[in-house]
C-alpha cells in the first residue's frame, strides 16, 4: 500500500493503534489531494499545492485538539477522584 511505503520511507516505526491511525490520516490526504489535483487547472498546480497544506494543517489541529480533550478528561478524572 502506497500510504505504508511514505510512513516507512519517513522513517515511521509505530506499531500500535498509531500505526493504524497514522495511515488512515495519510491514506485521506493522499486520495483528496489527488481527486483535487485532477480538476486543478491552476499554473504549475498551485492551488492543489495549497489544498495539500490545508489538509496537513487540518490533521495536525485535529491531533492537537485531540491532545487537548484527553488532557481535559484525564484532569477531570484525577479531580473526581481527588474530590470522592
Amino acid at each position: 500500500m502506497l500510504v505504508d511505503e511514505i510512513w516507512h520511507a519517513a522513517g515511521d516505526n509505530a506499531y500500535d493503534i498509531d500505526w493504524y491511525a497514522k495511515r488512515t490520516v495519510l491514506a485521506g490526504i493522499y486520495s483528496t489531494t489527488e481527486i483535487y489535483m485532477l480538476t486543478d487547472t491552476s499554473p504549475d498546480f498551485h492551488d492543489t499545492w495549497a489544498f495539500l497544506d490545508a489538509r496537513v494543517k487540518d490533521a495536525f489541529d485535529l491531533k492537537k485538539t485531540i491532545q487537548e480533550v484527553i488532557l481535559i478528561l484525564s484532569v477531570e478524572f484525577w479531580n473526581l477522584l481527588i474530590l470522592t
